[in-house]
């Protein structure tokens, strides 16, 4: 399934996520490290520098790339090392070593990811995202079903089967909050039947220019 997952471009963050101050990113299992030189150019790099293995968490972001605060290397956005300034005449070595990184594309408003080597798909585009006859693509920053955090610490298929799985809501979470609040009088206790038509309560209301109003 792993690999499988990484033959697929994958959202890591917002665009607005990626500044320069690196910010941290865990996908697919693994830590990598989200930022943007003052290129303007986004970059994913694995969190561990390779040379003595200190997140680039803590790296200070410069013009052309991140240079790790422990012994200064520096790698762009694509993992080339730029500069080593511990080694004789700034490191005669730098162009053998490449940190490990991932190719990103901005688009959507997100930041997509390719985790596979080769890369097997050329473009994050999706046909179905392409805001065509005034169609547009509705985010909310509450998350899709857990309301909050926005991050959710879960296997995303997993959430996704249970997205698609109806008969769970009447049956766990609306019995779950007639327990715990006394969800419009129902009686925890009581068959999951009567609990079918309860009403969840709306997360999301968007007014739109043109007197129309989504409710989610």
């Amino acid at each position: 399934m792993g690999e499988l997952l990484r033959r697929y471009w994958h959202p890591v963050g917002l665009i607005t996520d990626a500044t320069d101050i690196p910010r941290k990113v865990r996908v697919l299992g693994e830590d990598l490290v989200l930022f943007r030189d003052k290129h303007a150019r986004p970059g994913l790099l694995h969190a561990r520098c390779c040379h003595r293995g200190t997140t680039l968490y803590y790296g200070k972001v410069e013009e052309d790339g991140i240079r790790c605060c422990y012994h200064g290397w520096k790698f762009d956005t694509e993992g080339r090392c730029l500069e080593q300034p511990c080694e004789p005449e700034g490191g005669q070595f730098k162009d053998k070593v490449r940190q490990a990184w991932y190719p990103v594309e901005e688009r959507y408003g997100l930041i997509f990811a390719y985790l596979d080597r080769p890369r097997k798909s050329r473009t994050a585009a999706y046909e179905s995202w392409k805001n065509d006859d005034g169609e547009f693509v509705e985010a909310d920053d509450t998350s899709i079903g857990g309301r909050r955090p926005t991050i959710i610490p879960c296997n995303w298929l997993q959430h996704y089967e249970n997205v698609v799985d109806p008969y769970h809501v009447p049956c766990c979470t609306v019995r779950s909050r007639a327990r715990n609040h006394q969800h419009d009088g129902l009686d925890a206790g009581g068959d999951v039947r009567d609990l079918a038509g309860a009403a969840s309560p709306c997360a999301s209301v968007r007014h739109q220019d043109d007197g129309k109003v989504f409710y989610a």
